[in-house]
């Protein structure tokens, strides 16, 4: 279940006064670039948990070993609510200023200095967000929160990796191969990704979960004995039947030194929370050893790197729109398969991608669900949305990109929202209903109309409700038969 949690910030330890981008930089750079990488990544293992905001023990620990006792107090201090000192969010922007600010001569940190680094992270936590001037238009509204909260979700962790592991097994074995003879072309990723990743994909699946196995337990003492016990490397593998290339294979998947880190950051970065190199390439090598910057970018590289290898290797921008239509058209039949398994037929009735017998009127939904005198339409995207419109804080440009894949295009071209007033405008026109094959609506009263998205921008806070203020405005002058709920 989703939480919210207050962070405090670096002015409550420095007079009320916060600090500056260049005096967080100034303060970094004076720690080695891979030794904060190691401290980052230790932490992150230190602070995960399932059930809270982060693991409390291990919270108030890292406040006492990180900052001068009367400062580790007065964090501590009890009140009625509780605040954190670290979080995700804050952890990962300072992993990637390191490696954009700071050498590497690879020297230890002093041990006396790590009562230094408490103040590092508090002020990484000033440099998060800027946000522009809030807008008064109501829509607008809705469109500076949700460009607000969505990185904030993101990097707190909001969304489930595990079941993003499933879904993408799913969607890769059992819901392609029904688009075999889908034209102008069937993309056959597994195929492809052992192309261009040089291992079979059920391979490079099963290493994953190898190493995902490896990094779920972090144990502080002997990682203070030897950082490499958190660590991989091929040793690791070696009970394994896998041979040495593949593994060397796999290990080029996931990880990435640090400083074609600190050049993927140059070459593209659209605010503090584009953490965009770190997903694509969860581990950082130092030495012959892999070490983890975060568990969850490792766990949902099952379902991004199949796709996003093959699609990162495409030179034409058609075929590329070409894969991206094909995999939408995966997440619907995965869609409609789970939903035909949630329903008993009976009770609740599905219908997959219903056609309207007027055949001109051509499809009416991806899924329609009769439950007695309710009928759920539902509208399946399976599209991305860009780095730039989720972390540049400009929610103009949020706007623009959810308007034209999730409402209507510039030139008109239905989305969801419209595809969805289309629909129950002919199905419950009041004076002219239009059948829909096979589907029985003699009895609905009530439509509830529904969008399911691939990406996590579905459940950011706020997108309900600018998709609704939308949905309102399309749907309101149409004459209807039955009540239509908000948008879900």
């Amino acid at each position: 279940m989703a939480k919210f949690a207050t962070y405090i910030p670096f002015s409550e330890i420095n007079n009320n006064v916060p600090c500056t981008l260049d005096e967080f930089h100034d303060a970094i750079k004076a720690f080695p670039r891979t030794r904060i990488l190691h401290v980052c990544s230790a932490m992150n293992a230190l602070l995960r948990s399932e059930d809270e905001p982060v693991n409390i023990q291990a919270h108030d620990s890292l406040v006492r070993n990180l900052f001068d006792g009367a400062t580790a107090a007065r964090l501590l201090a009890p009140r009625e609510e509780r605040r954190y000192v670290f979080h995700r969010q804050q952890i990962l922007f300072v992993a990637k200023a390191a490696l954009l600010h700071c050498g590497d001569n690879n020297q230890a940190i002093d041990p006396a200095r790590f009562k230094e680094l408490g103040r590092v992270f508090l002020m990484a936590g000033d440099h998060l967000a800027s946000p522009p001037n809030k807008p008064e238009p109501l829509p607008e509204r809705f469109a500076y929160f949700a460009s607000m909260m969505l990185p904030v979700q993101e990097a707190s962790g909001f969304h489930r990796y595990d079941h993003k592991m499933a879904r993408s097994f799913s969607m890769l074995n059992d819901s392609a191969p029904h688009l075999r003879e889908r034209h102008p072309r069937y993309w056959d990723i597994p195929g492809l990704f052992e192309q261009l990743a040089g291992l079979p994909l059920i391979t490079f699946q099963s290493l994953l979960f190898g190493a995902l196995t490896k990094f779920l337990q972090f144990d502080p003492k002997a990682y203070m004995n030897d950082p490499r016990r958190y660590g991989l490397n091929q040793s690791c593998f070696r009970s394994t039947i896998v041979g040495r290339e593949l593994i060397d294979a796999f290990l080029n998947c996931v990880s990435s030194t640090p400083e074609t880190f600190k050049q993927s950051f140059q070459t593209s970065d659209w605010g503090p929370s584009d953490f965009t190199p770190f997903p694509d390439r969860p581990l950082f090598k130092d030495g012959d050893y892999y070490f983890l910057i975060d568990f969850a970018f490792l766990a949902e590289k099952f379902e991004t790197n199949p796709f996003w290898r093959v699609h990162n290797s495409l030179q034409s921008n058609a075929d590329k729109t070409d894969l991206h239509a094909f995999w939408g058209e995966v997440f619907e039949r995965y869609d409609n398969d789970v939903l035909g398994a949630s329903c008993n037929g009976k009770v609740n009735v599905v219908h997959d991608s219903p056609e309207f017998e007027d055949q001109s009127s051509g499809q009416a939904c991806d899924a329609l669900i009769v439950c007695g005198t309710s009928a759920v339409f539902a509208e399946m995207k399976g599209a991305t949305f860009s780095s730039r419109s989720k972390y540049a804080n400009d929610y103009r440009r949020l706007m623009a990109e959810v308007d034209a894949k999730l409402v209507q295009e510039p030139d008109g071209h239905a989305k969801a929202v419209y595809q969805l007033k289309r629909s129950i405008g002919l199905a419950f026109d009041r004076s002219t209903p239009r059948a829909i094959n096979g589907v029985d609506l003699r009895l609905v009263d009530t439509v509830y109309p529904l969008i399911i998205t691939r990406d996590d921008i579905g459940s950011v806070f706020a997108i309900n409700g600018y998709l609704q203020l939308k949905f309102s405005e399309a749907i309101k002058n149409l004459s209807l038969s039955v009540q239509v709920t908000p948008l879900f």
